[in-house]
């Protein structure tokens, strides 16, 4: 017998009128080229992953309907009557009205996105502040949030450090607290501090003319979380692995199979919603210094030109100490940069574009590609730390330079398929570090897409081990 996909395209080509099976059969098709593992053949696992795929895309009930319909009418042409229907168990995702059960979740999301515009990114409410860290990372727990700590490490996500930094300067302890949002650790229980957390949250938002259900909890901010990921185009596939528990308001993606993401594409992934909910974050950027310019000369053009500016940038100009001998044969000692030309800043990105129309004689900023139309290319807050820990274990014989990236080389941040046999044939990863061949290590810090500046030391082990209490 021939394949149910031969035969609908043979029925396809000779019914070139049914403009509702041509579409029916691209739709489906479509989905199978994502989903390779879906296409051995018609089964209720692809049909129900197609199904909910088309309602994460948007599409009305009337139009998943007629296309399951359609194709299930086919099948029955195809089997002639065969008990054997993957179509039997498909009405109770069929009867969800996708865009009716997540219209609430989306008007709220799109409330907060509002909210955060108005008030340039940043609020200062520690109840909203804990709904956002949430929001920025949903996989980390309720318990999670309600017990970290300023020393527990944190997902290197921008905005995340934004809140825990603003949560910091309203702290009224003198440095004594160890909870990142006070709520009465240790004196209520769990149950009693979500509740009230959770009313409270209503209560403030309600202030500001946003009425979330009376049902709010972990789980409605977790449904938050993917409607901003559906608007930034996230595969649903991606979701599902970033989030393995699908609310109610999205019960229809757990039909869709989890795609197979390493650690740092997810992250990606995590920072590309975040940005999606609130793009104005303080970020690090590099700025490539021109000829004759130092950076006492930025920040005079800063002060000059932007003051408005002035308070809201973070300098990193790494310098070693070098001895030196005079004419006379005397020991001086003098800093030089690490990497000349290059400044660090960080600085909220909404911002980087009037700073540079008014200093663009004195400095450029580097972007993630050639185009001068593209994105500022920014540095995570962890690379930036890890940077920063390397540079302060230097030697005095380490050295640091500035390339261009050769596209052929393995370096850090390269994608690798892993081939040759054994267990991990075929599986996907990143090259963080390069083992060179008399045991030193080569680390990288990207740039933009193409410049890279590196360095090679004996392994510094320490730097990614944090002691545990």
């Amino acid at each position: 017998m021939i394949s149910f996909l031969t035969f609908a395209e043979t029925a396809a080509a000779e019914s070139s009128s049914d403009s509702l099976l041509a579409n029916t059969l691209r739709s489906y098709k479509a989905y199978l080229s994502r989903y390779p593992s879906d296409s051995a053949g018609l089964s209720f696992e692809s049909l129900s992953g197609w199904i909910a795929d088309m309602m994460a895309d948007g599409k009305a009930p009337s139009t998943y309907r007629r296309y399951a319909a359609r194709l299930h009418t086919l099948y029955k042409e195809w089997r002639k009557g065969s008990a054997d229907d993957p179509f039997a168990d498909l009405a109770p995702l069929l009867n969800i009205n996708a865009p009716a059960s997540t219209a609430s979740v989306r008007r709220d999301l799109a409330d907060i996105t509002r909210l955060l515009k108005r008030n340039n990114g940043s609020l200062t409410s520690p109840s909203l502040l804990m709904l956002l860290f949430m929001l920025m990372d949903p996989a980390i727990t309720l318990e999670e949030t309600i017990n970290l700590k300023y020393s527990d490490p944190l997902p290197d996500i921008a905005q995340i450090y934004d809140i825990v930094a603003t949560m910091k300067s309203l702290d009224r302890s003198g440095g004594r607290a160890r909870y990142v949002f006070r709520l009465n650790q240790g004196k209520q229980r769990p149950a009693a501090i979500a509740t009230h957390l959770f009313a409270e949250i209503r209560s403030v938002m309600k202030g500001y003319g946003i009425m979330l259900p009376d049902a709010f909890n972990r789980s409605y901010i977790a449904a938050l979380w993917i409607a901003a990921a559906l608007k930034a185009d996230v595969d649903p596939a991606e979701i599902r692995v970033i989030l393995p528990e699908i609310p109610r308001e999205y019960s229809y993606l757990r039909a869709i199979r989890p795609a197979e993401l390493s650690h740092d594409e997810a992250l990606r992934i995590l920072r590309r919603v975040a940005d999606t909910i609130s793009d104005k974050t303080t970020r690090w950027y590099i700025m490539r210094l021109r000829n004759g310019i130092n950076p006492d000369a930025i920040r005079e053009a800063i002060d000059k030109n932007i003051p408005s500016l002035r308070s809201g940038i973070e300098y990193y100009y790494p310098t070693h100490t070098v001895t030196v001998y005079d004419r006379r044969r005397r020991k001086k000692h003098r800093e030089e940069p690490y990497l000349p030309k290059l400044l660090f800043f960080r600085m909220r990105s909404d911002k980087v574009g009037r700073l540079f129309s008014k200093i663009g004689d004195k400095a450029w900023c580097y972007r993630r590609n050639a185009d001068p139309r593209s994105p500022y290319c920014a540095i995570s807050n962890g690379e930036m730390k890890r940077f920063q820990m390397h540079i302060g274990s230097f030697t005095p014989d380490i050295r640091m330079e500035l390339r261009e990236e050769d596209t052929e080389a393995l370096t850090p941040g390269s994608k690798v398929r892993i081939n040759g046999g054994g267990r991990m044939e075929g599986h996907i990863g990143e090259i963080t570090a390069v083992k060179n061949t008399d045991g030193t290590h080569t680390y990288t810090l990207r740039l933009s897409s193409t410049a890279l500046a590196t360095w090679t030391v004996a392994d510094l082990p320490a730097l990614y081990l944090t002691p545990l209490p």
